[in-house]
């Protein structure tokens, strides 16, 4: 079991000033819904919105397709490109291990990684949710170390 489900009902300064795991899951649920009723490319502008709905703090949404390719990330100028050779600062093949989650059938789903901190530029230990939406992936993820 994930250690961060502990701090999910935390309630500091940290967490109002930072996103919760549980808001970056309503976040990717919000986002693969939009995807699944509008299409991928009609949501792509809400999706890249840095004012918009899938943006709050330090959460954001990231969509990839099926083969790990970039297909919507605010921090990553990477379009089109390929994420599936990225690794943690463990090492740690992440979107191989999420696209074969994908892969045997599952969605909604918790990943945890080490990735640098959008807002404090550190590497901490994220938690991300993922759901699968038709053929692509959502993801958003927050930091639990944040609440401590």
């Amino acid at each position: 079991m994930l250690s961060f489900l502990t701090l999910a009902g935390t309630t500091t300064a940290a967490a109002q000033e930072f996103g919760t795991i549980l808001e970056a899951r309503r976040m990717a649920e919000d986002a693969a819904e939009l995807i699944l009723d509008v299409g991928f490319l009609k949501a792509l502008p809400d999706l890249l919105d840095p004012n918009g709905p899938f943006r709050d703090r330090d959460l954001y949404v990231f969509v990839l397709d099926l083969h790990g390719n970039v297909a919507a990330h605010p921090n990553l100028p990477a379009i089109g490109s390929s994420a599936l050779n990225s690794q943690d600062a463990s090492g740690r093949f992440y979107i191989r291990d999420m696209l074969a989650r994908v892969e045997r059938g599952e969605s909604g789903f918790w990943i945890e990684y080490q990735w640098p901190h959008p807002i404090l530029g550190r590497m901490m230990n994220k938690v991300t949710w993922i759901v699968r939406a038709g053929n692509v992936v959502v993801g958003c993820g927050a930091y639990p170390e944040e609440a401590s």
